[in-house]
């Protein structure tokens, strides 16, 4: 028999619990008891929840949970309120023992908040000190936050969580909110992951362009590729803003590993003032739990619309339409491209004339593997150093190479193709992709691979630095 003190414990902690996420006590902790051991059926199941009217969507979540090598899982759906009463420990972890294998996941067409996964090699960065690089990270977030957002960081809202061992440094940071001029706090929380991988991709470029002012210690040497190549990436890990992303919990440990995503005592003094209950950790740790009524963040380096699930149909739509301007905000893939050839002339061209922006004129899929995009009022070429008058540049996409490269109308520069630049992996969404999610095959979890950083040719690097 469970004793009085520990099921009043129970009843207050479940009472507070649906107090944070909406719940009333008319709805079920667990409208979803049995597991789905495809994806997509889970989401089907969470969906009718919300579309009865059962639920709200800030309520419910998607959760996996890890149950063998090779990234095999089940899914569950449940309640906010209900997941963290049921798996979170009712006492703060004394030893190193791993107390589940659980993720989140972060779903394409749901709110999140601003997340990170900040991860390198030990092995091969052996001098690098993990306190200068979090040193590093936080400096950089806030210079982005206050010099290109417009916008101070609220340091009270960053939690950190660390699993880092001696072979790997590992932490996942949330940011909730941010504090603009007029000195009101504003939520950190966008309408989809998409929305926040963009934004992420824009903190990866600023801080590549002030390496000279901190930065650089964001910078790190990569294991040796197969090739044998070294490698330079960044901490931040840019893959896990994928569509459906899983995202290791609070509390929680990889298959076949025992180190715990542990809460780091610093942020949550800071963020929660006294150590919370383990529940209430596990819950405010969640990047996809954002409560109704939170006003979702809005910018200018973010298109209206921005999402995943627009993706396939916006480039449909361009391919078919080959003459004359194409609008390409909706397409993260496109509006990625644009940006980079617009900073890329930014930093290159010395013309004095005011620039247009750059826009999409024609996107043509020559096969399942490349597509080739044409832009307008942007003709910078790197062959010639400048930008062309008359004739247009095009970019070639390799999306199995998750890379393109500039080639060129122009006859002098027929035979030219430009070093490769790296294209985010969250942004190749593919149908590949979402089979894959849906076999349950999920190669990097929460995102433990550190993705390629752009590989910047020469000449733009030495301007970047000689700027910096």
């Amino acid at each position: 028999m469970v004793a009085p003190s520990r099921y009043l414990l129970e009843q207050q902690l479940e009472k507070q619990l649906r107090q944070r996420t909406g719940l009333s006590g008319k709805q079920g902790l667990h409208p979803v008891p049995k597991p789905f051991y495809r994806q997509s059926e889970a989401l089907d199941a969470l969906h009718k929840l919300t579309e009865d009217v059962d639920y709200t969507p800030s309520q419910v979540g998607l959760f996996a949970q890890e149950l063998g090598a090779g990234g095999k899982r089940r899914f569950l759906v449940n309640t906010f309120a209900g997941f963290a009463l049921e798996r979170a420990p009712r006492s703060w972890p004394q030893d190193d023992e791993p107390l589940g294998n659980f993720y989140e996941v972060i779903q394409e067409d749901r709110p999140c908040w601003f997340y990170f996964d900040l991860e390198y090699s030990r092995e091969t960065n052996p001098h690098l000190d993990a306190d200068i690089v979090m040193a590093a990270f936080r400096k950089t977030l806030a210079c982005f936050c206050r010099e290109v957002l417009q916008v101070d960081l609220d340091v009270t809202s960053v939690l950190e969580m660390e699993s880092s061992t001696e072979r790997k440094f590992s932490k996942h940071v949330i940011v909730k909110r941010v504090r603009p001029a007029s000195g009101e706090v504003r939520a950190l929380a966008f309408p989809n992951n998409a929305q926040a991988g963009l934004l992420v991709s824009s903190l990866v470029q600023y801080a590549a362009l002030h390496r000279a002012d901190g930065g650089d210690a964001l910078f790190v040497q990569a294991p040796k590729a197969d090739d044998g190549q070294e490698r330079e990436v960044c901490i931040i890990d840019e893959s896990v803003y994928s569509r459906n992303r899983s995202f290791r919990l609070l509390f929680q440990s990889k298959f076949g590993k025992k180190r715990r995503l542990d809460l780091d005592a610093g942020s949550a003094k800071l963020a929660f003032g006294v150590k919370p209950h383990p529940c209430f950790a596990l819950l405010e740790t969640m990047a996809s739990f954002v409560p109704d009524g939170t006003e979702l963040f809005e910018h200018a380096l973010i298109p209206r619309g921005f999402a995943h699930m627009q993706a396939k149909a916006s480039r449909s739509s361009v391919i078919r339409h080959k003459n004359g301007s194409v609008q390409a905000e909706c397409d993260p893939l496109l509006n990625y491209l644009i940006r980079v050839w617009d900073d890329i002339r930014r930093l290159n061209d010395t013309s004095p004339m005011p620039f247009e922006p750059t826009s999409v004129q024609s996107c043509v899929e020559m096969d399942e593997r490349f597509l080739t995009v044409t832009l307008n009022n942007n003709r910078y070429c790197f062959c010639k150093g400048a930008s062309h008058k008359s004739n247009h540049i095009y970019l070639v996409v390799d999306t199995q190479q998750a890379s393109f490269h500039q080639k060129c109308f122009d006859i002098a520069c027929r035979h030219y193709a430009s070093p490769p630049f790296k294209i985010p992996c969250w942004i190749i969404d593919t149908s590949a992709e979402e089979e894959e999610f849906s076999n349950l095959i999920s190669a990097g979890g929460d995102g433990f691979q550190v993705a390629d950083v752009a590989d910047v040719p020469q000449k733009r690097m030495r301007i970047s630095e000689g700027g910096a």
